[in-house]
């Protein structure tokens, strides 16, 4: 079996020995008894990078020490100039010490010279000793059965190499963006996911839905298969996708809906950039890097750039400047010279 349970025979003893306590003393004592009966744990090593956010990290901590199937353990890449995260995600564990049979492993490294997500998910990958290595944001609130939903896709799907959840609080935009992204990203600028997140509410039971990339606050592979990739500490947004695409073997990767979490996007540490720009920066690397050797993804680059070329039109218009449209082509050609340096 792919999780294992710890039957807690010690804590229910102690308490059963205990003489002195009140009628409700006993009672609270037979639950926490009964509760620390059925705490469950799998093969999993959770990794989480975090800087400067400790409150944001501490609930993310809270939820994923309440699932009802827990990793057997948790990295903590911690890019923070002071130890407030540490005495967070550490004060977290204690309280789940005595609350639970089992309390996942902890290794927190905490390093201010590793910069940028990708370098400190790197980082946590060399420290990864389980079946399954999942990726966690440090602002998100898990429900309580996500981790428990993976597992159950890994344990059926012998095939699968990759599973993630859907984010439940992302709103669909409005019709003018969905309107835009139905005719401009098409091919491999396609994107899956966010549909799938949009309508989250309706799709909980609709099964397994196949994608090319995953997004990287929520996504887990076999490691077998993470270890072939490494994330690419040229790019700021999009390394995920990016590292999805890069795994020596072609994965197989599905979002499964029952797996559900809470994106709180937090404000610490996020870019204040035109998000047009953002967004060119990002696809423009993604497309040198993964799909420009492919003719036909040359005019799905063409019709992107129309698309891109439109939205910055409409940008001009709101802000009576064209400093959107120099902006944002800018941008689309810094990615691509990007993806063309070498990799550190």
């Amino acid at each position: 079996m792919a999780s294992q349970e710890s039957n807690g025979a010690s804590t229910g003893s102690q308490f059963a020995e205990s003489g002195n306590s009140s009628p409700a003393e006993t009672l609270r004592a037979g639950e926490v008894a009964k509760e620390k009966a059925l705490r469950k744990f799998t093969s999993c090593s959770a990794i989480i990078p975090t800087r400067n956010r400790p409150g944001d990290l501490r609930l993310t901590v809270q939820t994923l020490l309440d699932q009802s199937l827990l990793p057997e353990e948790v990295i903590v890449i911690d890019q923070s100039p002071d130890e407030q995260s540490k005495k967070a995600v550490e004060e977290e564990f204690r309280k789940a010490r005595g609350r639970n049979s089992f309390t996942p492993e902890l290794k927190y490294i905490l390093d201010s010279k590793i910069v940028g997500v990708s370098a400190a998910r790197n980082r946590a990958m060399e420290l990864c000793t389980k079946a399954i290595w999942l990726f966690l944001d440090d602002d998100i609130i898990i429900e309580r059965e996500f981790l428990e939903e993976l597992q159950k896709v890994y344990d059926a799907n012998a095939a699968i190499h990759g599973v993630s959840g859907v984010i439940t609080n992302y709103p669909p935009p409005q019709w003018i963006p969905r309107i835009w992204m139905t005719l401009f990203s098409r091919g491999p600028f396609l994107e899956k996911r966010l549909p799938i997140y949009w309508n989250a509410g309706k799709l909980r039971d609709a099964g397994l839905f196949p994608v090319a990339g995953f997004s990287g606050g929520l996504m887990s592979f076999r490691s077998e298969v993470a270890r072939t990739g490494r994330f690419d500490t040229r790019i700021g947004d999009g390394e995920d996708v990016d590292f999805c695409l890069n795994l020596a073997v072609k994965p197989n990767l599905v979002i499964a809906p029952r797996a559900r979490l809470k994106h709180m996007s937090s404000p610490i540490g996020r870019s204040t950039d035109l998000w047009l720009s953002r967004f060119a920066t990002t696809q423009g690397f993604l497309y040198e890097k993964n799909w420009s050797r492919h003719w036909s993804h040359k005019i799905f680059l063409g019709w992107f750039c129309v698309g891109l070329f439109s939205a910055a039109f409409l940008s001009c218009c709101k802000r009576l400047s064209l400093a959107p449209m120099s902006i944002t082509f800018k941008s689309l050609r810094a990615g691509m010279e990007k993806a063309r340096t070498p990799t550190p």
